[in-house]
């Protein structure tokens, strides 16, 4: 149980050390904003619900959950992204909009697998300096977090970091989708759930 705990808040961290910036700049972008004119006022109230909509549309929850046979897939909503797990895999009940996906192998926790939106591409630095972040987020002393190059992730490169927990290892495959960035991350690659982590990493779809 303290390992699901521990990775419920690492899920969080992760998901949000980085979209703490993207926040930032769309704060400093509505207060640089002109104000409204009364020609805006004006619109009619059509166009609003119509923004409104786009929005939930764009918005990774609620999932879209298909069975089959002895698998499960989970797709967000806005459709950036689709992974397969076998169906005992357990869904977890505090999954959020920033945290849409996060899957355990059982109650332990001993398999992990999780996507999380860290924000606009626009904000994500370098892979050294991304692994610098992800190190000050978690709490973890310097060279926990190692930068492994690319890992292709439905045909496309994804920056991936190691991170040494103590005692276990996490991954993260960083993903661009649709100028978005999202973070799958792993852990049980050396535990008897590895087949079905590299199973779920296999069968990502993007977009």
């Amino acid at each position: 149980m303290t390992k699901k705990i521990f990775a419920t808040a690492a899920a969080a961290v992760l998901a949000l050390g980085l979209a703490g910036c993207s926040k930032e700049e769309e704060k400093a972008e509505e207060t640089a904003a002109p104000e409204p004119t009364e020609e805006a006022i004006e619109e009619p109230v059509i166009e609003e619900e119509t923004e409104d909509i786009d929005f939930e549309m764009d918005s990774n929850l609620p999932l879209t959950i298909d069975e089959w046979d002895e698998y499960t897939t989970y797709q967000l909503n806005n459709g950036a992204i689709t992974l397969t797990v076998p169906n005992y895999w357990i869904l977890d009940e505090n999954i959020e909009e920033d945290v849409p996906i996060m899957l355990y192998s059982d109650e332990l926790g001993e398999g992990y697998l999780a996507v999380s939106e860290v924000g606009s591409a626009d904000i994500i630095p370098a892979a050294e300096e991304y692994a610098g972040i992800l190190t000050e987020s978690l709490g973890l002393e310097d060279g926990s977090v190692l930068y492994l190059g690319e890992t292709d992730i439905d045909y496309y490169p994804a920056d991936t970091f190691e991170i040494d927990l103590g005692g276990f290892y996490a991954y993260i495959y960083l993903v661009i989708v649709e100028d978005t960035a999202y973070e799958i991350t792993t852990w049980g690659v050396d535990s008897v759930y590895a087949e079905d982590i590299e199973l779920a990493l296999y069968s990502v779809v993007l977009g």
